[in-house]
């Protein structure tokens, strides 16, 4: 039974009426925040985002990172803008990443130089990679091959280390900064040929050093698949070995460095990407789910394949067990290379 009843209203104290719009405005703020909350989320990102490709413009991590760059913005409905910071094997942009604001809006094309090698090699670095940063998901495996300009005399990787051997310090290779991958893969190769000694020289990134190498500057480069193919099909440099563990799908005839006669150097070169630590989870799961969505296109997975790559999707946390993979692989070599000049 339903009764109607009319209460007359009573007399409030001045204490009970100061309760009374306590309570009120809690329950005012309570709906806000409830009605704000998915709001927030929803809102990310409300500006363009911020992409540091820790190497310098024209190499291969670069035009990888501008055309997954592409596909990502239009699912963020922001752009996401370029931002080169080439130097210290990818130390210098990844340092850059670990100090700014944990807020999704600057994340970082990050390497396994920058962020599992040269942490392992570079005594009191400016960020630890473990803590400053948060793994949002791995992009692509890129294939790297050793090559020289087309004029060299050197077809083998046999004769160009042999020709080191006969006069030390006589030829010169590149990598992409001091103590990084390519600077460790290159010591740990030379150890394996019997302590050869070529001269290291350091640049900002693969293009600065392939428009040195074709100038004679430098005698060869370890460089991405994806720079070195279309100097490989105009006939300016030619490829000496294939530096992973297995040939090149694109370049078949070309043999990996175990096959040329010196088993146990292999770099495996990787890039994905991170934010600073503090990320907020709702920015991370969206940028991973545009990064996979990414991938997942037909044009962008044939541009990866066409360059000699592999894309890898996945979530955060297998990228961050991948990465661990990584830091215990290159550890040993770490171990077994020593002190790097």
């Amino acid at each position: 039974m339903v009764v109607n009843a009319t209460v007359m209203p009573e007399r409030a104290s001045p204490h009970r009426s100061a309760a009374r719009r306590r309570l009120l405005g809690g329950l005012a703020a309570g709906a806000a925040l409830l009605a704000g909350g998915p709001a927030r989320a929803q809102a990310w990102p409300t500006k363009p985002v911020r992409l540091v490709v820790p190497f310098a413009a024209g190499g291969g991590y670069d035009i990888l990172a501008r055309a997954v760059g592409a596909r990502m913005q239009t699912a963020l409905g922001q752009p996401i803008v370029i931002e080169n910071r080439g130097g210290a094997a990818g130390a210098l942009g990844a340092a850059v990443v670990a100090r700014a604001a944990p807020d999704g809006y600057t994340v970082l094309l990050g390497s396994a130089g920058s962020q599992v090698v040269v942490p392992l090699t570079t005594p009191g670095l400016n960020y630890d990679p473990e803590r400053d940063f948060v793994p949002i998901g791995h992009v692509a495996t890129q294939d790297f091959l050793l090559v020289v300009p087309a004029a060299s005399p050197y077809r083998t990787l046999r004769e160009i280390l042999e020709a080191a051997r006969g006069k030390p310090e006589s030829i010169s290779y590149m990598s992409t900064g001091v103590r990084g991958a390519i600077h460790l893969f290159s010591a740990y190769l030379h150890k394996v040929a019997g302590g050869v000694s070529l001269t290291h020289v350091p640049y900002p990134g693969e293009g600065p050093a392939v428009a040195d190498m074709l100038q004679g500057r430098v005698d060869m480069a370890n460089i991405t698949v994806t720079l070195a193919m279309p100097f490989i099909r105009d006939g300016r440099i030619r490829p000496i070995a294939a530096i992973g563990t297995q040939r090149s799908e694109l370049l078949p005839d070309v043999p990996t460095v175990a096959e040329a006669g010196y088993p146990g150097p292999a770099m495996v070169s990787w890039v994905g990407l991170f934010g600073p630590a503090g990320t907020p989870p709702e920015a991370v799961a969206m940028l991973n789910r545009t990064l996979n969505a990414a991938l997942a296109d037909p044009d962008i997975a044939r541009r990866v394949r066409d360059s000699g790559g592999r894309s890898m999707p996945g979530s955060p946390e297998q990228f961050r067990d991948y990465i661990a993979q990584e830091r215990a692989r290159w550890s040993t070599m770490v171990r077994e290379v020593g002190s790097l000049k």
